[in-house]
């Protein structure tokens, strides 16, 4: 996971903001306290426009901070359709130090994406899609609002993590490309919350073929009701994940 810090958003009217704080484990055979995530949604104006601004912060610690340094941001402004208008992650990790954005296009089917690496000249690159294009915070947010109800009226009780059904499949962006994320459902399940809470959640698997095979990059658990709440996310890093789990 790489993350965020814009300088070039034009934003005024801070009206509403909604948080949701995470702790964070990394699991690599054992799971240990890794630090701390924490998701914002307010109201906001980008370039005239009102807009809902998503903004995620990663933060290790300790001895997970040493085996794996992440201080990362990323933020997301999503029209009222939910379509994603601007995107950045500014990616603090050890030495590394990048910042990424994308600027959508009007129809939202076509995208400016730019690297700028520290010491290095940016690089820009344009992407079409045949459909609406999201980045990561928007398809969450898609996936927590939407993934849920599309499925209260057509259950799928047998889906297991060895027979996911597919829901949807949209193009994200990922890093300079546009790469195919396809969302699975794989059932209901009992899901413990940070304070160790359980609930009830319907869990999504979002995964793509970016380096050939697929591969899980990202799962979701959210509460089997009528609020949709994430209460936990797994967020694949190579051999071991880091799993956020939110403080309700």
């Amino acid at each position: 996971m790489k993350r965020v810090m814009t300088t070039v958003l034009m934003l005024t009217g801070l009206l509403a903001v909604n948080a949701a704080d995470y702790r964070l484990y990394m699991t690599l055979g054992l799971s240990a306290p890794a630090g701390t995530c924490s998701i914002t949604e307010s109201s906001d104006v980008y370039k005239g426009a009102s807009v809902t601004r998503v903004r995620m912060t990663m933060q290790t610690t300790g001895i997970a901070g040493a085996f794996y340094s992440l201080n990362d941001t990323i933020t997301s402004y999503i029209d009222g359709s939910g379509a994603s208008v601007f995107y950045s992650k500014a990616v603090h990790e050890g030495a590394k130090n990048v910042l990424e954005t994308a600027e959508f296009s009007q129809d939202r089917n076509s995208v400016k994406l730019t690297i700028h690496k520290y010491g290095e000249k940016p690089y820009s690159n344009s992407v079409s899609s045949l459909g609406q294009i999201y980045d990561m915070l928007s398809l969450m947010k898609f996936a927590e609002e939407q993934g849920a109800r599309l499925l209260e009226n057509n259950r799928q009780n047998s889906a297991s993590d060895k027979n996911p059904v597919e829901v949807f499949s949209v193009p994200m962006v990922n890093g300079n490309q546009v790469v195919q994320q396809h969302i699975h459902y794989i059932g209901t399940k009992s899901v413990a919350d940070a304070s160790g809470k359980r609930h009830s959640c319907v869990a999504f698997s979002i995964r793509d073929f970016k380096n050939g095979p697929e591969r899980e990059t990202m799962r979701i658990y959210i509460t089997d009701d009528s609020r949709h709440i994430p209460v936990r996310l797994d967020i694949v890093l190579g051999q071991s994940y880091i799993k956020a789990l939110r403080e309700l």
